[in-house]
């Protein structure tokens, strides 16, 4: 669906006409998109009205085989639903997966047209486009979207403030990579050296409004590409549906990972479902702290006080129940890049 052009400031920005059909559309302007018609625009932080609540597995204290038994369920349910048919090379059902990568696959292909020569970890020199994951955990949404990227080729780099140990192996799909970053990354301030268009999947609903325009200030700041994508949708649907999915999927995790599920694990998933309970409590107070499109472009909006941005938001759904959100951003220098309308 073609973007509605929503204008930042209560004054209208100009829009000039161009050939083909597309329109130069100023930085101060920024763009709405959802399967829904009329998506309406907050322009203040003081007007989101999410609550931040508390997900069991943010408090240090909570066992890190709970929190690995939650992360791989993640995994597997970035992948729901399991439906492979498909109808003319496009599944039937498309997965969160799917989705999110109708949402990457534009800003991926700018990555690649404009990348060159860098340095990756190991000291060689690499010619894909590089691409900054931030608080990655784990990095399952890239383990799984790297595969979908050909024939573009692109380097992935993990980070998180708490890199997982042990170092998870280098990933490589069709002369693309995946691999960890191995010191501490805040997402408030990521180290110079990594530089290339930054992903945040299933992770910006942790953040307070505050804190989530800091992390954006620093892509304005370092003039970097961004795409954020959650699936933490605050709706009565989805958080319904959040424990449909996740109490029911938790059974799966100890099966598909025999060898690395702990013992005591399978007690409290088989006998007394304490995992699985615990997974889709989460999973539903994580669907009431989301952010909704508008406010995602509030804290854009609050981020670049100087409108040196072009900012996009959107939802996108399946089964009328499930979806997700998405923001992305990219710099505006000098005239402004073609848009269609």
């Amino acid at each position: 669906m073609a973007p509605s052009v929503v204008p930042l400031a209560s004054a209208a920005a100009p829009v000039i006409v161009a050939p083909y059909g597309v329109s130069l559309v100023p930085a101060k302007t920024i763009f709405s998109e959802s399967e829904a018609a009329n998506v309406p625009v907050t322009t203040s932080l003081a007007s989101i009205r999410r609550r931040q609540l508390f997900e069991l597995h943010d408090f240090d204290w909570w066992p890190s085989s709970l929190r690995w038994f939650l992360t791989e369920l993640l995994a597997l349910t970035w992948a729901f639903p399991w439906i492979r048919w498909k109808i003319g090379g496009e599944r039937l059902i498309p997965s969160f997966a799917d989705l999110a990568y109708q949402v990457m696959e534009p800003e991926i292909k700018r990555a690649a047209s404009s990348a060159f020569d860098h340095q990756t970890q190991d000291g060689s020199v690499s010619q894909n486009a590089a691409i900054i994951d931030l608080c990655s955990g784990t990095g399952g949404p890239w383990r799984g979207l790297i595969q979908r990227v050909a024939p573009d080729t692109v380097d992935v780099i993990l980070t998180d403030l708490y890199p997982p140990s042990p170092m998870p192996p280098i990933q490589e799909v069709n002369g693309s990579t995946v691999r960890q970053y191995p010191s501490p990354v805040d997402a408030t301030a990521v180290p110079d050296e990594l530089t290339g268009l930054r992903t945040m999947f299933n992770c910006f609903h942790h953040f307070t409004p505050e804190l989530a325009t800091a992390i954006i200030r620093d892509v304005v700041h370092k003039n970097e590409r961004v795409v954020v994508v959650d699936t933490a949708q605050r709706s009565f649907a989805q958080f319904i549906g959040a424990g449909l999915l996740m109490f029911p999927a938790s059974f799966l995790i100890p099966i598909l990972h025999f060898r690395q599920t702990p013992w005591y694990l399978f007690p409290l998933t088989y006998l007394i479902p304490i995992a699985p309970l615990v997974c889709a409590f989460d999973g539903m107070i994580s669907c009431a702290r989301g952010y909704k499109s508008d406010e995602l472009l509030a804290i854009a909006g609050a981020a670049d006080v100087d409108d040196q941005y072009r900012w996009t938001a959107g939802h996108k759904s399946f089964l009328g129940l499930f979806s997700l959100c998405y923001l992305t951003g990219e710099p505006v220098q000098g005239p402004s890049l073609p848009v269609d309308v």
